[in-house]
C-alpha cells in the first residue's frame, strides 16, 4: 500500500473510532437525562431555601437513608406535592451554592414524569442509633440546628430524634423525615402533634461532644 493510501485508511480508521465514541457519548448522555429514576416529592417549606426535595429510590439501602435531591427549579407545567411518586432524570448543578443545606446534590430536572397514586417506595429502615454522627442524615441536621443536645424518644413503632437548641427545636422520625420545628410556643401545632406525646427520652448527644 501507498503512503498516501496508508493516510487516508489511517484517517478513516480515526474518524470511525471518533464517531463511535461521539455516538456512545452521546446515548449516556441521553440515558442520564431519560426519566431513568424513581423518587418521592418531599415538603421541606418549613426550612429556609429548601422548598421541595426529592428522595431517590436508588439509595434507600444506603447507609445515607436514600440521596435528598434539591431541583434548581420545576417544570411549568408540574405542580409537586408532599408524598408525590414520580419518575425522573437530573444532573448535577455543581457550581450553585444553597441555603437548604437538607440535600445532598442540587440538581437540574431533564425529565419528571407522575407516577399512579398507588405507587409505593420501598420502606426506609427504622434507624436507632446513640451516634448521630454515624448517621448521614442526623450529621447534617446538627449542622443545621447546632443544637445543645439530642434526645431519642420511642415513637409509634420506632423511634424520633429531637435536636433541641437554644432558639430552635426539630423532631425527626427515624426514618430521617423532619416532622416539625417550634420555636418554643408550648402551644403550636409541634407541641400538640408531636412533643407533648413524646415519653421516657434518652439523651444521646450534647454540646461540646459529651455524651449520655
Amino acid at each position: 500500500m501507498t503512503r498516501p493510501l496508508l493516510l487516508a485508511a489511517c484517517w478513516l480508521t480515526m474518524a470511525s473510532v471518533l464517531g463511535s465514541c461521539a455516538l456512545f457519548c452521546e446515548s449516556k448522555k441521553d440515558a442520564e437525562r431519560a426519566c431513568t429514576h424513581t423518587a418521592t416529592v418531599l415538603d421541606y417549606r418549613e426550612l429556609d431555601g429548601c422548598q421541595w426535595l426529592l428522595r431517590l429510590d436508588d439509595s434507600l439501602s444506603a447507609p445515607r437513608q436514600g440521596r435528598l435531591l434539591l431541583p434548581q427549579g420545576w417544570p411549568e407545567d408540574f405542580e409537586p406535592r408532599a408524598g408525590m411518586r414520580v419518575r425522573i432524570g437530573f444532573e448535577p448543578v455543581r457550581d450553585v451554592m444553597t441555603i437548604c443545606m437538607a440535600e445532598d446534590l442540587a440538581v437540574r430536572l431533564t425529565c419528571i414524569q407522575p407516577l399512579p397514586e398507588n405507587t409505593r417506595p420501598q420502606p426506609l429502615p427504622c434507624l436507632k442509633t446513640d451516634n448521630p454522627f454515624e448517621v448521614d442524615w442526623l450529621n447534617r441536621a446538627l449542622d443545621r440546628y447546632n443544637p445543645d443536645r439530642v434526645v431519642r424518644y420511642p415513637w409509634r413503632d420506632g423511634w424520633a430524634y429531637l435536636l433541641e437548641g437554644q432558639e430552635t427545636w426539630a423532631l425527626f422520625d427515624c426514618q430521617g423525615t423532619l416532622l416539625c420545628t417550634t420555636e418554643g410556643d408550648p402551644d403550636d401545632e409541634c407541641h400538640r402533634n408531636y412533643l407533648n406525646q413524646l415519653r421516657n427520652g434518652k439523651v444521646i448527644w450534647v454540646g461540646e461532644g459529651m455524651w449520655d
